[in-house]
């Protein structure tokens, strides 16, 4: 039989290994927690980035065309997005140790077709576009606890806008036109919890399928001020929608944890600009094309006021064609 030494010295590993155990998880869950909030906190840093930081030379959506009389426009919109959120001390400044980011990434191709009559244009348009957000923590003291969450976002869908020339001295050189509009998007929405990855933990990916709708309203300036150059103000006031997601996940009926990254995700990926947007665009005819330089121009003033905690490599690009009818 075994003496009293060993069966107590058992016991004594038993409990110490169930000690161990116990701080491992508690120390993992309050990460978790930690974590949740950090993501949360760089969200917020990104949307007041896209409320505050963008220049006030800005292209107008690529809805925004200009009715001319008995002419078939084509124009598309191509946005190629690469933002990283660096983590922050709590004066502001940005962490010298860099344990956790937000990298947002992907692509949207956004075809545009007026047809224009008199006074009157009618407009349809494809969106395609897919876009990631990458979340991830290296605490420098405990790399064992090094964790990440993703999330991917695919959508496609049509839209529709009417456009008009409502006063009569602004329909020649100079022109006043007035938008409406709306899209209808088909998303595919998957993302994961926060997880530890080093400690062998994995987390079931969640995949959330819903229609996200948009309105639009808008007006835009056009001053020819020489023969193949031309100067736009515009005003857009746009409304996303994203009841459909709200529906889909409560179906899903996800814990409290993974329904606030969600919710952080629509913000990120639906409502990322304010409702009121404007700004001043340019454009140059070439060939026949017109080429909008307003992102451009918005590029190179944001070039020295961008924070230190946010890397911005987004491109932008749009194009327009215009063909004259017999």
């Amino acid at each position: 039989m075994p003496s009293g030494r060993l069966i107590l010295g058992g016991i004594l590993f038993h409990l110490i290994q169930r000690l161990i155990l116990t701080a491992v998880l508690l120390v993992a869950v309050d990460s978790f927690a930690q974590n949740e909030e950090d993501r949360g906190e760089m969200v917020d840093t990104f949307i007041d980035y896209r409320k505050n930081g963008s220049s006030i030379y800005l292209p107008p959506p690529i809805t925004h065309m200009v009715p001319s009389f008995n002419t078939i426009t084509y124009a598309i919109a191509i946005e190629k997005q690469d933002v990283t959120i660096l983590s922050r001390l709590e004066n502001g400044d940005v962490d010298p140790a860099n344990e956790s980011s937000l990298a947002l990434k992907g692509y949207t191709i956004a075809p545009h077709l007026a047809i224009s009559l008199k006074k009157v244009g009618i407009g349809f348009s494809i969106e395609n576009s897919k876009n990631t957000a990458t979340y991830d923590y290296h605490p420098g003291a405990y790399p064992t606890y090094s964790s990440r969450q993703t999330t991917t976002v695919s959508a496609s869908g049509l839209g529709f806008n009417l456009s008009a020339l409502p006063f009569e001295k602004l329909r020649k050189e100079n022109k006043l036109a007035v938008i409406l509009g709306g899209k209808s998007l088909n998303v595919r929405h998957e993302y994961t919890d926060i997880v530890p990855y080093n400690l062998g933990v994995t987390s079931e990916t969640v995949n959330v399928r819903y229609t996200v709708l948009r309105y639009q309203a808008g007006a835009n300036l056009t001053l020819a001020l020489l023969k193949q150059f031309r100067v736009i103000p515009w005003i857009d006031y746009g409304m996303t929608d994203t009841k459909g997601a709200e529906a889909a996940i409560g179906e899903k009926n996800a814990n409290a944890s993974s329904a606030a990254i969600f919710a952080d995700d629509l913000r990120v990926f639906w409502k990322p600009y304010p409702n009121l947007r404007y700004g001043i665009d340019m454009s140059i005819g070439v060939f026949g094309l017109d080429i909008r330089i307003g992102s451009f121009l918005g590029s190179l003033a944001r070039l020295n006021s961008t924070p230190d905690f946010i890397q911005d490599k987004t491109f932008s690009l749009s194009l327009s064609f215009d063909q004259k009818g017999g």
